[in-house]
């Protein structure tokens, strides 16, 4: 049986149509990577994760991404990831709000 697929991924959506065109995960180093479906999905559930080989791409840390739905290409960069944690933990610290 497959190992399951880690509780914390969050989907990565096509900026145009609004598919699913991966899965966000954490590497133990805490460094974001990205794996790509083969085929972009309407939503995404734990069924998705068990069949075999879903992904076209696993551990992509930078790259141009293509929707499989609607043709639309568009660049993932784990950095910007990082960016988006960092603002997110200043502005806990600042404003004590909740991180989003």
């Amino acid at each position: 049986m497959p190992e399951p697929y880690p509780t914390n991924s969050k989907a990565w959506l096509c900026k145009r149509c609004g598919f699913v065109v991966g899965l966000i995960r954490e590497t133990p180093e805490r460094v974001s990577r990205l794996d790509v479906f083969r085929r972009s999905r309407e939503t995404v559930s734990p069924i998705d994760l068990v069949e075999a080989d879903p992904f076209a791409v696993e551990d992509l840390d930078a790259g141009t991404v293509r929707c499989s739905r609607c043709g639309n290409r568009q660049e993932w960069h784990a950095s910007e990831r990082a960016l988006e944690r960092m603002m997110a933990r200043r502005k806990v610290r600042t404003f004590g709000l909740e991180p989003t």
